[in-house]
């Protein structure tokens, strides 16, 4: 038994001995290996500025905040996917051999180098590669540093570096950050001109006639999204967007005050767009007819209601063939008087935004109001028998699918189609289990 203990013991210390002593070693060994074979020692966050020389052309890139622009040959946004990889692939690369720094250059293709890349971080030189020919089978890259050292490397670094031009060059139409975004104007031949501010949070309004008007909350946004979202077809030349009357000129005032202004204009068989202050001219692939056909009128919020529903306590509803009233209990609805029936959970929270769902179409010409002779009805009571809002709709003068509504968050009368209205009373009917 005591043999045992002693050879226990003894196999403790050996492992202690090998985590303690031995495997750090051979991990400190083996970090010197990697970074042996490592073709550059350089942290990419610090990378700020890139050129690449060319047979074609040299270029150099500059990153502005957080962008990456192109300023060879062309001033240009840049494509951060198109020019990341320039950095990474550098940053990444192992040597795969090292050929000497004697030698004829001209054998690998360095006399002269095909292309030379060179890395700038705070305005020091952070990697600095000569690229030449291919071995024999176009498995690496002959490549020479700055320390003369031939060496064989990974293609993916020629193949970062030899792009087309125009492949560096952004394939956005207009580069912004929507989170920095306080307002934009709409300037349209189609639909006028609209002005859209940023409120509390994410909400967006208008003022019309010397009245707040509230933005709608996806629509509103959206604007700026598909602006964002246009991309580049091909780049234009010899046209001269500043003399063509735009279609449509959309411009963003940001956060720190300054503004961008995109114009859109047709041009034979195409729409071009062009950035104030940028020389570029390009081709769109989408048509931003949808940008020129916004207003106040389409972007506006046309929501009949506005109500929290966990606010809401009870909901009294008269349609032309029921009424019905739903009072809060607990976390759900339900009606008055248990003996009634139950309500189905899910069928009234389908209903609650069907409610804040409901749109109009455009305000109404008739001066007539609904609230007078109401055909539909519905008031919302919030706590100690507060009103939250409340609706009523009858129909049109003249009859037909159109109905006059008023609405308590509204303060106006508008029209509405009656199969909204229809809508919401078949939703009712489905309340009951």
């Amino acid at each position: 038994m005591r043999r045992l203990l002693v050879l226990f013991l003894l196999a403790v210390a050996a492992v202690g001995a090998f985590v303690f002593f031995e495997l750090p070693q051979r991990r400190s060994a083996d970090r010197e290996r990697v970074a042996a074979a490592r073709l550059f020692a350089f942290d990419p966050r610090t990378i700020d500025a890139i050129t690449v020389q060319r047979a074609d052309a040299t270029l150099r890139f500059e990153l502005t905040g957080a962008h990456w622009t192109m300023a060879a040959p062309v001033n240009d946004d840049a494509e951060a996917a198109a020019v990341a990889p320039i950095v990474s692939s550098l940053a990444e690369a192992a040597v795969q051999r090292d050929m000497g720094s004697s030698g004829d250059l001209a054998r690998y293709g360095l006399a002269p180098p095909a292309v030379v890349v060179t890395l700038f971080a705070a305005g020091d030189t952070a990697a600095a590669l000569e690229l030449g020919g291919f071995n024999v089978d176009r498995s690496a890259l002959y490549a020479r540093r700055r320390d003369g050292r031939v060496l064989l490397v990974p293609t993916s670094i020629n193949r970062a570096v030899t792009l087309p031009v125009d492949d560096y060059r952004s394939r956005r139409v207009v580069v912004f950050e929507l989170s920095i975004v306080r307002a934009f104007t709409i300037d349209s031949r189609v639909s006028g001109r609209s002005v859209w501010r940023r409120g509390a949070g994410e909400s967006w309004f208008t003022v019309l006639a010397g009245d707040t008007v509230r933005g709608d909350s996806v629509a509103v946004p959206a604007v700026l999204r598909r602006l964002r979202g246009l991309r580049v077809q091909s780049f234009a030349t010899g046209i001269d967007g500043a003399q063509a009357p735009p279609l449509v000129a959309v411009t963003i005032y940001k956060d720190d005050g300054s503004a961008q202004t995109v114009r859109f204009f047709t041009a034979p068989g195409s729409l071009h767009a062009r950035v104030d202050g940028n020389p570029r001219t390009v081709v769109v692939a989408d048509d931003p007819s949808d940008i020129a056909r916004a207003s106040t009128a389409t972007l506006r919020d046309r929501r009949l209601l506005h109500f929290d529903p966990l606010r809401a306590e009870r909901m009294s509803v008269t349609t032309p063939d029921t009424s019905a009233v739903l009072v809060r209990a607990g976390d759900a609805w339900a009606l008055p008087n248990p003996a009634l029936g139950s309500i189905d959970r899910e069928m009234a929270a389908d209903f609650v935004r069907a409610l804040r769902a409901l749109r109009y179409l455009r305000p109404a010409a008739s001066a007539d109001d609904p609230a007078t002779h109401p055909r539909f009805s519905l008031v919302i009571h919030g706590a100690g028998d507060t009103i939250l809002d409340e609706l009523y709709c009858a129909p049109a003068p003249g009859g037909g699918d159109l109905w006059l509504a008023r609405s308590r968050s509204l303060g106006g009368v508008c029209e509405i189609e009656r199969s909204a209205l229809d809508d919401i009373a078949a939703r009712l009917a489905r309340l009951r289990r």
